[in-house]
C-alpha cells in the first residue's frame, strides 16, 4: 500500500505546480494492514515529495501517518501555508514540529487532534 500512496504524492505535487489543497486521510479503525496505535512502526511515512508543493495553502493530515521522518531532516518551507490540520498522526518530537511551524510564517489555523508521539 505506501509505495501506491507515494506514487500518487509525486505525480501530484511534481506535475503540478499550483497545487494548493493536500489532505491525505488514512483510515486506522479498520486494521486490515495491521496499523494500530501501538505499532506506530507501520504507520505510513509522509515522503520527501510533499515538501515540493511550494505554493500549498492547506495541509491536511490524518490517521496512521508519520510525520517526523519528514520533518526532523529537512528545512521546511511552506511560504504560503495558511491551515494545517494535523489528526491522529504521529508527530514524533517537539523539534520536528518547531521545524515545520517555524517554516509556515502564514500559518492561520493550527490544529492538532489526537496526534501523539510528544512528550511535552
Amino acid at each position: 500500500m505506501p509505495h501506491y500512496v507515494d506514487r500518487w504524492l509525486k505525480i501530484v505535487t511534481q506535475s503540478n505546480d499550483s497545487i494548493k489543497v493536500l489532505k491525505l486521510e488514512l483510515d486506522d479503525t479498520d486494521h486490515r494492514f495491521g496499523f494500530g496505535p501501538f505499532s506506530v512502526n507501520k504507520y505510513y511515512y509522509l515522503p520527501p515529495d510533499v515538501l515540493k508543493a511550494k505554493l500549498i495553502t492547506k495541509l491536511e493530515l490524518s490517521g496512521i501517518i508519520r510525520v517526523d521522518k519528514l520533518f526532523e531532516n529537512h528545512r521546511i518551507r511552506f511560504s504560503m501555508l495558511q491551515i494545517l490540520s494535523l489528526r491522529k498522526v504521529y508527530l514524533g518530537h517537539e523539534q520536528a514540529l518547531d521545524d515545520l511551524i517555524s517554516g509556515c510564517p502564514m500559518i492561520e489555523d493550527l490544529t492538532f487532534e489526537d496526534c501523539f508521539g510528544l512528550e511535552n
